[in-house]
Order: C-alpha cells, then sequence, then structure tokens
C-alpha cells in the first residue's frame, strides 16, 4: 500500500509537467503476473526503458531509504542515488546485489531482470511485523522519488525544504 501512495502522490506533483521523456506510473498487484505481462510487453513492442522502480515497504519509522537493484542495474543505481539525496535529506543506502539470489530482488524486480530491463528496489527495508509508520518519512520519500523520475526523465523536480 506505501508504493502506492507514493505512486499516487507522485502522478499528482508531476500533473501537467513536462519531460524530455515518457513517464509511466503503473502499479501492479499480486504475484508477479502483470509485471510480467508488462515488462514482456515493452521488450516485443521495442520501447525504449531507462529503468524500472519498485517502490516496497516504505514510510517505516526511523529508517533509511535503500535502493537496491543487480549489476546490469548499476548505473540505474547510480543516477538514483544522487537524485534522491537532491529532493531529500533522508539517509539514503545504494546496495548492489548479486541478481541469482532469491531474496536479493522483488517479484516485479525479478520480471524486469529477466527481460533484460534495468530496475531497482527503493524501500524503507520495514518489517512485516513493524506495523510503526512514519507519514514525514512517506513525504521524504515523495521528494526524493520525484527527484529521481525528474533526472532520468529529462526534468526537474522541486526540492522540499525542511
Amino acid at each position: 500500500a506505501t508504493g502506492i501512495a507514493v505512486l499516487l502522490s507522485l502522478a499528482r506533483l508531476f500533473s501537467g509537467r513536462r519531460f524530455a521523456h515518457t513517464v509511466r506510473l503503473v502499479g501492479f498487484a499480486g504475484r508477479a503476473v502483470g509485471s510480467h505481462a508488462y515488462a514482456k510487453r515493452l521488450r516485443d513492442h521495442g520501447t525504449r526503458l531507462r529503468g524500472m522502480f519498485d517502490l516496497e515497504a516504505l514510510g517505516g519509522r526511523g529508517r533509511g531509504i535503500e535502493i537496491v537493484g543487480n549489476v546490469r542495474s548499476r548505473a540505474l543505481l547510480g543516477y538514483a542515488g544522487e537524485a534522491f539525496r537532491k529532493g531529500t535529506d533522508r539517509d539514503v543506502r545504494v546496495i548492489t546485489v548479486p541478481g541469482f539470489l532469491p531474496f536479493a530482488a522483488s517479484p516485479d524486480q525479478r520480471s524486469f531482470w529477466r527481460e533484460g530491463w534495468p530496475a531497482v528496489t527503493v524501500t524503507a527495508g520495514r518489517s512485516v511485523r513493524d506495523r510503526s509508520f512514519d507519514y514525514d518519512a512517506m513525504g521524504d520519500v515523495v521528494f526524493g522519488m520525484a527527484s529521481v523520475v525528474a533526472l532520468i526523465a529529462g526534468g526537474e523536480a522541486e526540492r522540499r525544504e525542511p
């Protein structure tokens, strides 16, 4: 639910804005079937894709943000980490993991990897048992992701003032 909340906030923030490259905000529901079909369709239609950002378990209290990807997504990780830090003061860790490890990727992220696309997961690493929620942290994620999207899509996003 937190990923969808960030997605909807980004849609509102970007409403009416123009970028040099197309931005698609897409939500997938359940077991990677939708993400697999979507990634395959993009590949089959020859769509150019700079990368996919999977928004998972965001808004955890007192946590920084982790941006996680495989070796083939290393360039996307670098851009994302740099841009996220420009959008917020929240702590950000960029992590490269071996893609073959079962816990290294979310199912949606893995769907894009299988089709050869760079894909990263943005997460606060919140435990399933941790029911705490931090609205300020969610706001930080929205502004951090707005900077990421703006950089990759060829536009500018506004920095949130503390």
